[in-house]
């Protein structure tokens, strides 16, 4: 081993050990965040859920609301006819 190769080792082992404890500072951290997503997936999951159970009835209302649409557009031009011979009476 010559003179290069045992400073590349000797500082590849200096950064390791710089690097270690900074990794054991942020795995408590980092299992926090883990543990928060894990607890929170069952609710995201839930939410997903009744989003895609209510997605059919509100497709159902849009779907109504389309068609009465034209009859509540009869109606209201019929009334708009309407009104002036009623307000002539």
């Amino acid at each position: 081993m010559n003179l290069l190769e045992f400073w590349l080792s000797i500082r590849c082992f200096e950064i390791l050990l710089d690097v270690i404890p900074t990794l054991l500072a942020i795995t408590p951290v980092l299992l926090a965040v883990i543990s928060t997503l894990l607890a929170i997936t069952p609710v995201l999951l839930a939410v997903i859920s009744t989003l895609l159970a209510i997605t059919p009835v509100l497709l159902a209302v849009i779907s109504t609301l389309l068609a009465i649409t034209p009859v509540l557009l009869a109606v209201i031009s019929t009334l708009l006819a309407i009104t002036p011979v009623l307000l002539a009476i």
